[in-house]
């Protein structure tokens, strides 16, 4: 890679993609980012939208505005939209007024377009289809060829960001700069791995950990494998209860990535997770719910020994409707939590089969709302473990009567109580 790239390219930094060729006279407007998933196309956006906004690069730009493919597909609702309507549909701060001002002079905005193989539309860079005013309403896909073409506010910037695999889509002709992001070098992995670390012996030590498997060592080249791992090997080196609270801050990092395959990738092929005896805020449990209900799936779900409340089980909902299997015994609940445990039961989509909620405090009035959601056709729980939660000898009676119902209508459910 490094000898490939030495021989065909130029290495630039980020603040250089608008830098003018020595050998050119024309200015670099159109430039398309390239690199495959993970590779740090999107970081590297964020990083231009930070260092612009806090004043340090890009400050030829009077104004940034970013749109992600993947939301404009949201739009397919409104077959044509003007420019400025897309802008402030997005940028609601903007009056149409100050808009108006700010797009007269367009050699001073940047149009960012973030991951184009999402866009469910084909790019027509046919000179028919293209618009030349922002106030005339256009299909969605207009607009960007359009200013892409120049048609469109014309002198404007536009950087579009794209996996290889949809490079088709794009009028490589009227690109005026094409850059390619390859990932780390070797020496940028040690120093990536320093820089996560802090620590110098620790990330001393993880980095020949990696370097010694071939396998891992290779995969570090994309930012974001060497990210997992890194923070895979932290959590070794950490004892259980920092392993926890280092694993919830990792859900908060996921949760704003809202990618699901690498939400996967982090969990594990066995889809477990256990987070049983820390102390968990109303944020963690909502972090917790995220990374949840976006992988879609957990087989095992593991909270014992850790105090919830009633309005963290309420957060926790959604999650939970995603679980297999859910370990609750000892977290203090009360009957309060009951509702929102009979409301995953109930819900349609919910995969819980297994549920075990022994040594709480739910009492009568939590076995009976616990009741009303086991009667429910969508529930799909086979295993209910009730054990050590104040219920009286007459509830524990109708509790038996509601597993023989059930066992009758040719559903097996089993009450441990």
């Amino acid at each position: 890679m490094k000898k490939g790239a030495a021989e065909k390219c130029e290495r630039i930094w980020i603040e250089q993609l608008f830098r003018k060729s020595p050998v050119s006279v024309n200015p670099v407007n159109i430039i398309v980012v390239s690199g495959i998933a993970g590779i740090g196309k999107t970081t590297m956006i964020q990083k231009i939208m930070y260092d612009w906004a806090r004043g340090t690069q890009y400050q030829r730009f009077a104004f940034v505005f970013l749109f992600k493919f993947r939301e404009l597909n949201l739009l397919d609702n409104e077959p044509q939209m003007s420019l400025t309507a897309l802008i402030e549909w997005h940028y609601k701060h903007l009056t149409h007024d100050k808009l108006i001002e700010i797009l007269q002079k367009p050699e001073s905005l940047l149009f960012i377009l973030d991951g184009l193989e999402e866009y469910k539309h084909k790019l027509d860079f046919t000179h028919s289809q293209l618009c030349s005013d922002p106030d005339v309403e256009v299909p969605v896909h207009i607009l960007v060829t359009s200013l892409v073409s120049q048609t469109l506010l014309k002198g404007c910037s536009v950087l579009i960001t794209s996996r290889p695999t949809a490079l088709e889509a794009m009028d490589m002709k009227i690109v005026d700069q094409f850059v390619e992001i390859l990932g780390f070098f070797l020496d940028q992995r040690l120093m990536y791995c320093k820089n996560f670390f802090v620590d110098t012996a620790l990330a001393a030590e993880a980095f020949q950990y990696v370097k010694k498997n071939t396998i891992l060592y290779s995969m570090c080249f994309i930012p974001s494998y060497c990210w997992m791992i890194c923070s895979v090997l932290k959590r070794h080196f950490m004892t259980p209860e920092k392993a926890k609270s280092e694993a919830l801050q990792v859900g908060q990092w996921l949760c704003e990535t809202q990618n699901k395959v690498l939400i996967r990738e982090i969990i594990g092929q066995d889809l477990k997770m256990n987070f049983r005896s820390p102390t968990l805020s109303d944020v963690d449990c909502a972090v917790l719910t995220a990374v949840i209900s976006c992988c879609g799936e957990l087989k095992e779900l593991n909270l014992s020994g850790t105090p919830l409340t009633t309005e963290c089980i309420k957060i926790l909902e959604p999650g939970l409707s995603c679980c297999s299997k859910v370990w609750l015994w000892s977290c203090g609940l009360t009957s309060a939590c009951c509702s929102a445990l009979s409301s995953v039961l109930l819900s349609p989509n919910s995969r819980l089969t297994y549920l075990n909620l022994y040594n709480n405090n739910l009492g009568d009035s939590g076995a009976r709302q616990l009741s009303e959601g086991l009667r429910s056709d969508n529930c799909k729980l086979t295993n209910l473990w009730l054990f050590g939660n104040e219920i009286s000898e007459s509830e524990k009676s109708n509790l038996k009567s509601l597993q023989e119902q059930l066992r009758r209508s040719g559903r097996h459910l089993t009450i441990n109580i």
